[in-house]
């Protein structure tokens, strides 16, 4: 229970910090710099509050091992795609085959990448931080 926990914490702080940043990036971003450079200027600061996150989540829930680490992330990342899947088709009315669509384009790349960022950014931080 301990790790579906901690990956369900894992998952909703860093989507608190998606949250925040994303409205920047669309309306006061995107504008100005375009869909690409909006996303890569977002990346650094979720890939930051990731780390912040893993880093507490697990000091929170006591993990101890590098294989809870990578569970961690890989629930993290299950509700991560859930969440992230469900808002498009229902909230933003837009198909999966658009969504995938998307994530085929620079930015879309660029969200692609953070995913995969986020599903080994604990096991990352439980290498290189050893508490």
């Amino acid at each position: 229970m301990t790790l579906i926990r901690a990956g369900a914490f894992y998952f909703g702080l860093t989507f608190v910090a998606g949250c925040v940043l994303g409205p920047i990036r669309v309306l006061v971003l995107e504008p100005r710099i375009g869909p690409f450079l909006a996303a890569l200027a977002e990346a650094p600061f979720l890939i930051a509050a990731m780390a912040a996150t893993a880093r507490w989540t697990q000091r929170q829930c006591r993990l101890s091992s590098e294989a809870d680490a990578v569970g961690m992330g890989l629930i993290g990342l299950a509700l991560l795609l859930t969440v992230e899947i469900v808002s498009t088709l229902l909230l933003r009315g837009v198909s999966l085959g658009a969504y995938v669509g998307y994530l085929m384009t620079p930015p879309g790349l660029i969200a692609l990448l953070l995913f995969v960022i986020f599903a080994v950014m604990p096991a990352t931080i439980r290498r290189v931080i050893r508490d």
